[in-house]
């Protein structure tokens, strides 16, 4: 199983430090996203953290920061999907300048996630469960469903379970066939993110994918 963490969606004490100290822990892929920061709120934040982990960031906004700052790639969300034309060649011209640039997407229903023709490196399902850190956001995928699609590897995509995902919902995630999951509040909610962090990552660690995809 692999691990993504999420950005808290609000500035936390100490946050550069503690997302820093993740990275030398072994984090792998970090998603920034902070629904309420401006362009020089991204410049600050990212100019804070040591250049040396700019390499493992998804942004999920502000995506020609990519370029600027050699991250990692770049999220697609809800509302780059309503431009479709303007974004895919937005898209094509940061491959062209970039071509290790890595392209995600989420989605929150089955309808969604099976109807996608979009060659993304690897996409999110969110809220698999009921949101930990957005009070009131529900799942709506069944998950008998949602394990079937997932053994039988009708998705052409690599999936990862976001929304709710606690320390002790990793496993059943394993279970239901995701390949990773994407933890937010059930690590920033948490008393101590960094041990949080250090609990899920070594869950993840030792579950083997075993349903026909490798790690």
């Amino acid at each position: 199983m692999k691990l993504i963490v999420v950005s808290s969606a609000y500035d936390l004490e100490n946050e550069i430090g503690l997302i820093e100290l993740m990275f030398r822990k072994g984090m792998q892929k970090f998603h920034l996203r902070k629904p309420n920061y401006t362009t020089k709120d991204y410049e600050t934040f990212l100019e804070r953290l040591h250049p040396k982990f700019r390499k493992h960031i998804i942004m999920h906004s502000r995506h020609n920061m990519v370029l600027n700052y050699g991250l990692k790639g770049i999220n697609i969300g809800r509302n780059h999907k309503r431009t479709r034309l303007k974004t895919f060649f937005k898209i094509l011209k940061m491959k062209l300048l970039y071509k290790n640039l890595v392209v995600t997407s989420e989605f929150d229903s089955m309808g969604q996630f099976l109807g996608s023709k979009y060659p993304y490196d690897y996409v999110m399902l969110s809220p698999v469960y009921d949101s930990v850190s957005k009070k009131g956001k529900r799942s709506k995928f069944n998950h008998r469903k949602l394990k079937k699609v997932l053994r039988n590897n009708e998705s052409k995509y690599e999936v990862y379970a976001g929304g709710g995902i606690t320390i002790d919902r990793i496993e059943k995630c394993h279970e239901l066939g995701f390949d990773g999951v994407a933890v937010m509040g059930g690590i920033w909610e948490s008393d101590d993110p960094v041990a949080a962090f250090e609990v899920c990552k070594n869950i993840c660690d030792n579950l083997k994918i075993d349903h026909g995809k490798t790690e």
